[in-house]
C-alpha cells in the first residue's frame, strides 16, 4: 500500500507525472498533423506508423531542423489475390512493432525511455488490425470459407488480447515511463441501452468500449466551419477526459498538443 504522495504524478520532477493519451477522430481532422507541435516543442518521437500517412506531420513542422528528432518504422502487411479473395500473404507489422517496442534500433526497450521521448502509435484501429492478420496467418487462414471455415471467434479474440495486453503495458507509468499518445479513428456501434455512440476503433465490438480505460486522457479531434480543434471535456455523446484540469475546452489543432502538454506535464524536461 502506498500513499499519493508516491504516486508517479506526484513524485515527477514537475509534479505532475507523464502523459498516456488517446486522441481520436475522423480520418482527415487532423490527428496526424497536431503531434508536429510536440516536435515543435522540442520532443523526441518513435512512431509506430501503421497508417503510412506522416505526410502531414512533415508538412506541419515549423522548424525543419527537428524533423531529426522523429524515428519512425512503417509497419505494414501484404496482401495477395487468392481466387476472388484478397486474402493476408505476410504479417510481419504487428511483431515488428512489439520488437521496435523491446529495442528501437539501439535505443534499449520502452521500458528505459525517458520523459523527452514520446511514443507515438498511429493509428490504433490498423494496430489492431495487424495483430488480426498476424493470427490469421499463423492459423493458416487464407479465405473467408473453405475447408478452415475463415476466421473463428477465437482468432479474433487473441488478436483482441495482444492489443489489450500491449495498451495496457504501455499505459503503466511504473513500468513504461515516456510519454504515449495513441491516435484512433471513431467507430460506431450500439452501447449496452440500444444507443448509437462512437468508440475508439481496433478489432471486434467488444475491446472497442473498453480500450479508452486504460488511458487517463481522451480527447476528440474534429472539424467545424473548417476549423480544426482538439476538444478535451464532453462532447456530445463523446465523453472526453483529461489527467487534470485543463485551462480550456478546446485547443487550436496548431499548437493544441504542445499546449495541454505544458499543462499536464510541464515544460520540456531540455527547455
Amino acid at each position: 500500500m502506498s500513499s499519493l504522495l508516491e504516486h508517479p504524478a506526484h513524485k515527477s520532477a514537475d509534479k505532475r507525472g507523464v502523459f498516456k493519451g488517446l486522441i481520436v477522430g475522423d480520418s482527415g481532422s487532423g490527428k496526424t498533423g497536431a503531434i508536429a507541435s510536440l516536435v515543435d516543442a522540442g520532443y523526441k518521437l518513435k512512431i509506430m506508423d501503421f497508417d503510412a500517412g506522416l505526410d502531414p506531420l512533415v508538412g506541419y513542422v515549423k522548424d525543419k531542423k527537428l524533423l531529426g528528432n522523429v524515428d519512425f518504422a512503417t509497419l505494414r502487411d501484404t496482401f495477395k489475390m487468392r481466387g476472388s479473395y484478397l486474402a493476408v500473404d505476410k504479417a510481419p507489422a504487428y511483431q515488428r512493432g512489439m520488437a521496435l517496442l523491446q529495442d528501437w534500433e539501439g535505443a534499449g526497450p520502452v521500458q528505459s525511455w525517458d520523459s523527452n521521448t514520446i511514443l507515438v502509435i498511429d493509428t490504433l484501429g490498423r494496430m489492431a488490425r495487424a495483430s488480426f492478420n498476424m493470427v490469421l496467418q499463423a492459423n493458416g487462414i487464407i479465405s473467408p470459407s473453405g475447408t478452415r471455415g475463415g476466421p473463428e471467434q477465437s482468432h479474433y479474440g487473441t488478436a483482441m488480447e495482444n492489443v489489450e495486453r500491449t495498451i495496457s503495458l504501455l499505459t503503466n507509468p511504473d513500468i513504461v515511463p515516456c510519454h504515449v499518445l495513441v491516435n484512433a479513428h471513431w467507430a460506431y456501434q450500439e452501447d449496452g441501452s440500444g444507443i448509437l455512440r462512437p468508440f475508439p476503433e481496433t478489432i471486434g465490438n467488444k475491446l472497442n468500449p473498453k480500450v479508452g480505460r486504460d488511458f487517463n486522457n481522451l480527447y476528440s479531434v474534429s472539424v467545424s466551419a473548417g476549423k480544426r480543434s482538439i476538444k478535451v471535456v464532453k462532447d456530445g455523446v463523446i465523453a472526453c477526459k483529461a489527467s487534470r484540469p485543463l485551462s480550456k475546452e478546446q485547443y487550436g489543432i496548431e499548437s493544441g498538443l504542445a499546449d495541454i502538454f505544458l499543462e499536464v506535464v510541464g515544460p520540456h524536461p531540455k527547455g
